[in-house]
């Protein structure tokens, strides 16, 4: 019994330790790469002014 928890507490261990790691590179390239909005992008709102 022991045994399995050992594997399991070390297989979610990775696991989370791999999303973790995926998420923040993830969030670092979003946060270097900000694209600008089109001018023309207003003319598709539903609510224009």
């Amino acid at each position: 019994m022991k045994n399995a928890k050992k594997l399991v507490a070390g297989l979610v261990k990775t696991v989370a330790e791999k999303e973790l790691q995926r998420d923040a590179n993830r969030t670092s390239c979003n946060l270097i790469y900000q694209p600008k909005v089109p001018r023309n992008l207003n003319r598709f709102k539903k609510n224009q002014k």
